[in-house]
């Protein structure tokens, strides 16, 4: 057997868990010019035949059949439009067209004065739902370098019988536990799968938004608010092991999730991401085939600023001037396995349970600090004054990372000074604030859709 077999054999993959909704639109004469429908957040406006010259705008063709094609094509994407961010839409069987989310439980909403047209409407979307815990089929390749698993929470009790022995004796096993955890760590960070991990770990149901711009991008908002419960997405991991020489093992594990999340940057180098997670027990499964990776681009640390601001509605307004050498972000979910006695004969964990306890986010800066700027924050450290902080990092085609945070000095008076390449620099360490309506949030653009489902 040549040598790294093995771990060039090795699949990691994974899908959403869940079920999508459907709506069901229905043309049955054209759309009168100027009608519009609105599906998935964005406008659509029916224009005569010819008349189409913008986003946003659909054909009504000659006849019938041409708006409906027109439409379909619309919605999915063409000349005109942007493939719309929330749902895609198949082709007209007859009258009706279906429409499909483009994520788990999600109901789009669907509205439109064209609906007065007579015959022609659109129904609610529904039998969408949020199903954690119930595996999936994997719908595509994890772009990670290392993914490690562990058994801690795989237990088992063995009593030790009173014999008359000199040596333990054993009784038979008993499991009384099962689960997996998962890590990863100083993994490149990929744009086109940065919203999977972000939907298992800062908040769920998260569908993009088009955003018209230059370029035109597509917007996903995760907020975790002090408020609310963020439901994050659970997944169904599917992994595949091989000795390089005969045979698989093929395996998967469902409600996957995320209890850490962070990023790194460094001189010279590639935004990173790491994190820690939980899932239930692996079982034996046929992984699902023909999948493929991602064409993927890394985000570069050298493109990452960082603001600076008193409040979160100014966040993102006053650029940290100074030279940044790096920064370390890690946000704790708060979730973690629920094992309680219902008659579970699996022994996996029930449910995913957040702890307010363990939600922290934690961020430290190594910069260079003119002395004016210094004396600023060693003020603030003092006073215990919040801190609204942006990191944002850049990357080609509209791609943009923006992490929001609300934030107090850890240390009330004093920054670590040190060193490096002859320039003194200084350590900032700060922790979790919040005004108690705002906490902590990631917006990711990308110029695609990159669905959940």
């Amino acid at each position: 057997m040549t040598a790294n077999t093995i771990e060039g054999l090795r699949i990691n993959q994974w899908g959403v868990e869940g079920v999508v909704s459907t709506a069901t639109l229905t043309i049955t004469l054209i759309p009168t010019a100027a009608k519009t429908l609105i599906v998935g957040g964005v406008t659509y406006t029916f224009r005569a035949a010819g008349d189409v010259d913008a986003k946003g705008e659909v054909s009504i063709g000659a006849n019938v059949g041409e708006a409906r094609t027109n439409l379909v094509a619309a919605i999915n994407g063409d000349t005109w439009n942007d493939t719309n961010p929330a749902v895609s839409a198949a082709a007209f069987a007859g009258a009706d067209a279906v429409l499909t989310a483009r994520h788990v439980g999600n109901t789009p909403a669907v509205t439109g004065s064209y609906v007065d047209d007579a015959g022609n409407s659109c129904t609610a979307f529904t039998g969408g739902s949020a199903a954690h815990g119930t595996a999936v089929a994997a719908t595509s390749k994890i772009a990670i370098e290392n993914l490690e698993w562990g058994d801690d929470d795989e237990n088992i009790y063995r009593p030790s019988f009173a014999n008359g022995l000199l040596l333990r004796n054993r009784g038979a096993a008993t499991a009384v536990q099962h689960g997996t955890r998962f890590s990863f760590s100083d993994q490149p960070v990929v744009w086109e799968q940065l919203m999977h991990w972000l939907s298992m770990s800062v908040a769920g149901g998260v569908v993009p938004a088009w955003i018209s711009g230059s370029p035109d991008v597509y917007r996903w908002t995760f907020t975790r608010s002090p408020l609310a419960n963020p439901l994050p997405d659970s997944f169904t991991f599917q992994r595949r092991y091989s000795n390089g020489e005969a045979g698989y093992i093929d395996q998967r594990c469902a409600y996957a999730m995320l209890s850490k999340i962070g990023f790194s940057y460094a001189e010279n180098e590639h935004l990173r991401m790491s994190g820690e997670g939980f899932a239930r027990k692996f079982e034996s499964s046929a992984i699902t085939g023909s999948l493929s990776l991602p064409t993927a681009e890394l985000g570069v640390s050298a493109i990452s600023t960082v603001y600076v601001d008193a409040t979160w509605g100014a966040i993102g307004g006053t650029l940290l001037a100074e030279q940044v050498i790096g920064w370390d972000l890690e946000f704790g979910t708060g979730y973690a396995p629920l094992y309680t006695a219902e008659g579970r004969t699996d022994l996996d964990f029930t449910k995913a349970q957040p702890n307010a306890q363990e939600v922290q986010a934690n961020l430290k800066l190594t910069v260079l600090l003119d002395p004016t700027t210094y004396a600023t924050e060693l003020a603030a450290a003092a006073a215990g004054t919040r801190r609204a902080i942006q990191v944002k990092v850049a990357g080609s085609g509209g791609r943009l990372l923006k992490i929001n945070g609300l934030y107090q000095h850890a240390k009330p008076s004093l920054f670590k000074i040190g060193e490096q390449d002859g320039q003194d620099i200084v350590e900032m360490e700060l922790e979790e604030a919040t005004d108690e309506t705002n906490f902590f949030s990631v917006i990711l653009d990308h110029p695609s859709v990159y669905a959940l489902t």
